[in-house]
């Protein structure tokens, strides 16, 4: 050590420091900066579809209307005290279903993840909302919500004149949504006003011909699990009343001339030719009041994305293939499936008469094995 130079010669220290240069921020100056927790704060929230914003803020104002029901201290609320968050559960029991409870545990979950507060959700916690599930009302299980039906749209065809727009809309809407395994909201506008909404389709979007098979894609610009880069959709040719392709087409040749930035689903209203979007709410009550008096039951959006699922099932198409038409991400889509004995009918009935290869028995095995060495 004697011959090296001074700033060779090294002591470590008994208590050794971090040294931070002057120009670095405090290790706090997130929490003070208000503009940077702003700024995370949308930009985490945007990781949420804005259905899925809205239950989770229905959530978080029913558990803190049960705390002040209750005279819990805020002190135990957010964070949520895990004692706290059972009793919340339990008080579900006997009159809501599970699954409720489950989407409000699940928004409080949310809401802790968003401002970064530690959840002290507890293996007690499921075994109270599972026991919430087993204590569930018969009033509080809905009926599985029926699915459309190809004869449905036959029948609402049939009802309509496509050359008036209105009409051709609200058809073309139907089947696309049927075939395309659909989500309204990905199809429909918010706003009739918006005739140019960048989350739309637009009619530059669909495909200008159809390929030799008759199908064509339209792409959706933002769908309920890819809101950024949106997802296509394959549309099928079908039967003549209900093909697609041709509800489309049909409703542009009844808005006649349309720049192609604008909606697909648009359509033009009155002699002064405006253009108004398909709403969601609009589609629905006009359909309700074809089908109801028919003796079908009131139908929502999601009756066309379960109908056009269990449509192709039955048609014979693999589950795996409609499963990547529809765009589902897992076997969630199991849960929708209709007119399970129909399914079974047609895929499991009378095996003996289906030519399956019988396995080998194990003498031929062996004897197979022998002559191969």
């Amino acid at each position: 050590m004697a011959g090296l130079p001074p700033w060779k010669t090294h002591r470590p220290s008994a208590k050794p420091t971090l040294r931070t240069s002057p120009q670095k921020p405090p290790r706090n100056w997130l929490n003070r900066d208000s503009r940077w927790r702003e700024r995370i704060d949308t930009v985490a929230r945007n990781a949420l579809a804005p259905s899925t914003q809205a239950g989770y803020r229905s959530a978080w104002n029913l558990f803190v209307k049960f705390c002040d029901e209750h005279g819990i201290d805020d002190s135990l609320r957010f964070p949520a005290d895990e004692l706290v968050l059972c009793a919340f559960a339990a008080s579900h029991a006997g009159l809501k279903a599970g699954g409720t409870v489950l989407n409000r545990i699940s928004g409080l979950k949310a809401w802790h993840a968003l401002h970064n507060l530690q959840w002290q959700g507890s293996a007690r916690l499921s075994y109270v909302v599972k026991g919430v599930t087993n204590m569930e009302p018969t009033s509080a299980v809905k009926p599985p919500r029926p699915p459309i039906s190809a004869e449905m749209l036959r029948k609402l065809h049939d009802k309509l004149d496509l050359d008036i727009p209105l009409h051709a809309a609200v058809f073309a809407v139907a089947t696309v949504a049927f075939w395309g395994q659909c989500r309204l909201g990905e199809l429909s506008a918010s706003s009739a006003l918006n005739t140019q909404d960048p989350s739309l389709p637009a009619i530059s979007l669909l495909e200008r011909h159809s390929k030799k098979d008759g199908s064509r894609i339209l792409h959706l610009p933002c769908t309920k699990t890819n809101r950024r880069n949106g997802q296509d959709v394959v549309l099928t040719r079908q039967d003549k009343r209900t093909n697609p392709m041709r509800a489309v087409a049909r409703l542009i040749q009844a808005n006649g001339r349309v720049d192609r930035s604008r909606h697909l689903f648009a359509y033009k209203t009155g002699c002064d030719g405006g253009l108004r979007s398909l709403t969601k709410e609009r589609f629905l009550k006009f359909i309700n009041a074809i089908w109801s008096p028919m003796g079908y039951p009131r139908v929502t959006g999601h009756c066309f994305r379960i109908g056009g699922t269990t449509e192709l099932l039955l048609g014979g198409v693999s589950p795996e293939l409609v499963k990547a038409m529809g765009r589902w991400k897992s076997d969630a889509f199991l849960r929708y499936w209709r007119d399970m004995g129909g399914l079974a009918a047609k895929f499991a009935s009378d095996l003996k008469k289906r030519q399956l290869p019988s396995a080998p028995t194990p003498q031929r095995t062996r004897a197979s094995a022998r002559r191969k060495h």
